[in-house]
């Protein structure tokens, strides 16, 4: 028997997880959650697995030791749903026979793009931890110096939310007629509950008493 540690880093999703996460922000329930780490050979072949529950992450990290149970060329690593679905994947080139046991430490994070300062929940959805799991997006609350200015959601505006799975983008359109002019230098895109999911730094301001249209494509990718 042979014993076996890596230690992975990532922020690149696989194209499944990206579809689902995009579903979510417009109102899906697709399961985003770990639920095993399994080895696999290039056929898809599952050499070893190890069931993976919230409580095993500490940091966006977790540890868990997979025994072999039966020997072949491992050409991946997989973070998978319980219906199977990877949702993240690391490629390796290791023989292993049956016995093998192979210890992984495995970090997960995100990689914020241009103007876009934070990202909430989606990694503790990830692991299973989050406090909240609602990931609709359901308004927007604009900011000036720190201060929320104005929230517009669909109790005082029309939210439309479009997933673009082909091109791994979220199209969100929100139409309001504010009562009072005002700029912003910052907005977060809320859910139901009012939480910030997604906070983008961007200028501009609003004119009381004419309808608006305001409209946010947020791009989803690999990191």
């Amino acid at each position: 028997m042979a014993e076996y540690k890596f230690k992975v880093k990532t922020n690149s999703p696989t194209g499944t997880l990206i579809d689902r996460l995009i579903n979510r922000y417009a109102g899906g329930s697709d399961d985003i959650t770990v639920a095993y780490l399994r080895i696999k050979d290039s056929s898809g072949t599952v050499l070893g697995q190890a069931s993976v529950s919230p409580s095993d992450w500490s940091n966006h990290t977790i540890t868990k030791s997979v025994t072999i149970t039966t020997g072949g060329s491992a050409a991946a690593f997989t973070l998978e749903s319980s219906d199977g679905a990877e949702l993240y994947r690391y490629a390796v080139s290791l023989s292993l026979n049956a016995g093998d046991v192979v210890t992984i430490t495995w970090t997960i994070g995100i990689s914020l793009g241009s103007n876009c300062t934070g990202v909430n929940y989606v990694l503790e959805n990830i692991e299973g931890t989050a406090t909240t799991t609602n990931l609709k997006i359901n308004g927007v609350t604009f900011f000036e110096a720190g201060s929320a200015i104005k929230t517009f959601d669909s109790s005082n505006a029309t939210v439309s939310v479009t997933p673009d799975t082909t091109n791994d983008r979220v199209i969100v359109t929100i139409t309001f007629t504010s009562n009072s002019n005002f700029g912003y230098d910052s907005f977060e895109l809320i859910n139901p509950e009012g939480k910030p999911l997604i906070s983008v730094t961007a200028s501009g301001g609003i004119t009381a008493g004419i309808q608006t249209t305001f409209k946010v494509t947020i791009s989803i990718g690999a990191g």
